[in-house]
C-alpha cells in the first residue's frame, strides 16, 4: 500500500502454499508487508483462505495447520458478533451456510479483530479488522469447474464424494458469493462516518 496510488481496496486469494514459505515463494514476505500497511491504513480488504492466513498473520496472529485438513462441503457457523454484521448476515440470515473448503492450516483471531464464524473442524472461520477488511477461510467463490480442477490436481482427499455433491451445492454458492462481493464493495464505496462523501 502506498500513499497516493489511487488503491481503494483489494482482494487477497488463495493457493496451494502456506503463510510462512517464504523460502519457496518469496513474495509472501513483501505481501505480508504490504497487507500489513493496509491494514493500519484501513484500507478495505477482502482475503480467501490463504489470503485470510495472511491477513490474521500480518496483524500478528498464529497460522497453523489443524488437526486434519478440511476438504469439501462443511458447515460454517456465524458467531453472535457473525450474526450482527451485515456481510456475513447477508449470506447466513439464519446463522448458517455451507461452503467449500480446502485448506490444513487454520488462524487464531488477531487482536483487535471480530471472530465472525467458525466450523466444527476449525473454530476460527472468518473475522473482521477495522471497518471494511474481512478474511474468509471458506470459498463461496468456488465454481464447478474450479472444484473439479482442484480435485485433479491436489493429492490426499477421496473426490468421489465431493465429486457428487458439486453439482447439488456449488449453484447454490453463486448467488450467496454475489451477494456478499455486492455487499462488500457497497461497504468499501460507503463514507466514512464522520466524513462527507
Amino acid at each position: 500500500f502506498l500513499p497516493g496510488s489511487g488503491v481503494k481496496a483489494a482482494v487477497v486469494l488463495g493457493g496451494p502454499m502456506n503463510v510462512d514459505e517464504v523460502d519457496e515463494y518469496p513474495y509472501l514476505g513483501p505481501l505480508r508487508e504490504w497487507l500489513a500497511a493496509a491494514l493500519r491504513a484501513d484500507l478495505p480488504l477482502l482475503g480467501v483462505c490463504l489470503g485470510a492466513q495472511l491477513m490474521a498473520s500480518a496483524l500478528g496472529a498464529a497460522v497453523r495447520p489443524g488437526e486434519m485438513k478440511e476438504i469439501g462441503f462443511h458447515s460454517i457457523e456465524l458467531s453472535e458478533e457473525g450474526k450482527a454484521d451485515p456481510l456475513l448476515n447477508s449470506v447466513a440470515a439464519d446463522g448458517c451456510l455451507q461452503s467449500f473448503q480446502w485448506h490444513g492450516d487454520g488462524f487464531e483471531i488477531p487482536q483487535g479483530a471480530v471472530r465472525l464464524a467458525g466450523s466444527g473442524l476449525f473454530p476460527n472461520q472468518a473475522f473482521r479488522y477495522g471497518r471494511n477488511s474481512y478474511a474468509l477461510q471458506f470459498h463461496l467463490e468456488v465454481t464447478e469447474a474450479m472444484a473439479l480442477e482442484w480435485l485433479e490436481l491436489y493429492a490426499g482427499v477421496d473426490p468421489a464424494a465431493i465429486r457428487e455433491q458439486i453439482p447439488r451445492i456449488i449453484p447454490q454458492l453463486k448467488p450467496l458469493a454475489q451477494r456478499l462481493f455486492r455487499e462488500w464493495l457497497a461497504r468499501c464505496q460507503a463514507p466514512v462516518p464522520g466524513t462527507s462523501a
